[in-house]
């Protein structure tokens, strides 16, 4: 699509920090749909106010709860994402370094010094090779989570998977 050729090397990096991003989300999201299609529900409402129980949304497919869980909650959900972003794209190695920086370049990451797996101490060799991961299995995720939404909007459409 010639989108490496677009803009500067900053523009690059924000289009791959985009995409990692993105693949986070959908590895997050095709594990929500193994998780709903193996039945597991919490206990309890998830709304008083509504009264709608978790168990209510495990009785339908995962695009229907999507659209079950009540306006509040979807507010809850998008105001805590937002924070994290806007924390990301304003601020580097923990430190406020603009509100424009993200159109300077790579955005910023939470600096919490959170290594659970041990990579400060790899090689540069082994990071670049578990960066690669990180990318294709979020291209494969993205792949897998519009699939599963596939499958429970057009039945059929995904021989593999059925959410009805």
């Amino acid at each position: 699509m010639g989108l490496a050729t677009i803009g500067t090397d900053g523009t690059l990096d924000f289009f791959r920090a985009a995409e990692v991003k993105h693949g986070r989300i959908a590895m997050a999201a095709f594990l929500g749909f193994a998780h709903h299609k193996a039945g597991i529900v919490f206990p309890g409402l998830l709304s008083v106010k509504e009264g709608i129980s978790f168990a209510d949304l495990g009785a339908v497919d995962p695009v229907s709860a999507w659209s079950m869980v009540p306006y509040e909650g979807v507010l809850q959900i998008f105001g805590f994402m937002s924070v994290i972003e806007w924390y990301a794209m304003t601020h580097k190695e923990g430190k406020w370094v603009g509100a424009d920086a993200w159109f300077k370049g790579t955005p910023g990451v939470i600096d919490m010094n959170f290594d659970p797996l041990g990579f400060s101490g790899a090689s540069p060799a082994a990071i670049e090779k578990a960066k690669m991961q990180e990318l294709e299995n979020g291209r494969l995720a993205m792949i897998g989570a519009i699939g599963c939404a596939c499958a429970c909007q057009i039945p059929g459409s995904v021989p593999l998977l059925s959410f009805n």
